[in-house]
């Protein structure tokens, strides 16, 4: 197994070897219960049992997936390399693909957020301007991280998604506005002036802002709004209300980096569900309502 990470490590994202790593617990797990010390000592009745075993244990649909998924990758690589002369799993399915479901944040609850996150301190203008950063272009968590200070002041974000591949995507001048003013706020409390091609968010120590970072970030903005609030959720959001105001699906796509439409099936559908909602909520007769005559406001 050690052979097959370190080829996963010269060709392949770290996060992607490091899912691997993870992954291939439960089928080494199985291989040393029943005894397999060899590639070809595996069968394909151990295969069909390995994935039994793995859709009973308590996980979600997309683990158990990657468990099967990972697996078959290793006895692959295994048949390439010439240690395994047939291969169990090249002809049996892998367990179906979860259905997607995307759960958009409403107007309200999008305007809950920006307000529970806005602030004058540095720390709460960062977190301000990354969730703006995601709703604007429904970056994945591990895209968003990739930023850097130039590309809050191009708009221009071109990011490496899932698969290797890369796609650019463009910030709104409101957007870009709140990185700056988290970039100036960082600036006077640390007395750092970041560089151009510095990673954009920072963590409390001034640091990069790294993954688990950007978790608690988000735990604690859920906490206080009784509301759970991720990255992929504001991507859904993203999605959702782009296709609701009637953005062009071909462009929503390139937008979030998905390599074909269908992609967008989950989303245009919520889309639909949601634009009676949408409209209501943007109705000029509720901004009316919301707004009192100027002569009862002096």
């Amino acid at each position: 197994m050690q052979d097959f990470l370190l080829t996963l490590q010269a060709t392949r994202h770290p996060r992607t070897v490091d899912t691997a790593s993870v992954c291939l617990r439960p089928f080494l797990n199985y291989c040393e219960h029943h005894a397999i010390h060899t590639p070809d000592a595996f069968t394909r009745t151990h295969w069909l049992e390995f994935l039994h075993q793995t859709r009973q244990l308590d996980a979600s649909a997309w683990t158990i997936r990657n468990y099967a998924r990972i697996a078959r990758q290793f006895l692959n690589w295994c048949e390439r390399e010439g240690v395994l002369e047939n291969n169990p799993s090249r002809t049996q399915d892998l367990p179906r693909k979860p259905e997607p479901n995307p759960q958009p944040l409403s107007l309200v609850q999008v305007r809950r957020l920006l307000d529970a996150l806005n602030g004058s301190h540095w720390l709460e203008k960062r977190n301000y301007a990354l969730a703006l950063t995601l709703l604007d272009v429904g970056l994945r968590r591990s895209e968003a991280l990739q930023m850097t200070v130039a590309d809050a002041y191009s708009g221009v974000i071109r990011v490496q998604a899932k698969g290797g591949r890369f796609h650019t995507v463009f910030l709104a001048p409101e957007t870009q506005l709140a990185i700056r003013r988290y970039l100036r706020a960082f600036t006077r409390h640390t007395g750092t002036a970041l560089g151009e091609y510095e990673p954009l968010w920072r963590a409390r120590n001034g640091q990069p802002l790294e993954a688990s970072g950007l978790r608690r970030v988000f735990s604690k903005v859920s906490t206080a709004l009784g509301e759970r609030v991720y990255p992929h959720r504001l991507r859904s959001t993203c999605a959702t209300l782009r296709l609701a105001v009637s953005g062009s699906p071909e462009m929503v796509r390139e937008c979030l980096g998905h390599i074909d439409r269908s992609s967008l099936e989950h989303y245009a559908r919520l889309a639909s569900e949601d634009k009676a909602r949408i409209l209501r909520e943007t109705s000029p007769v509720n901004l009316l309502h919301n707004r009192k005559p100027r002569e009862q406001r002096r």
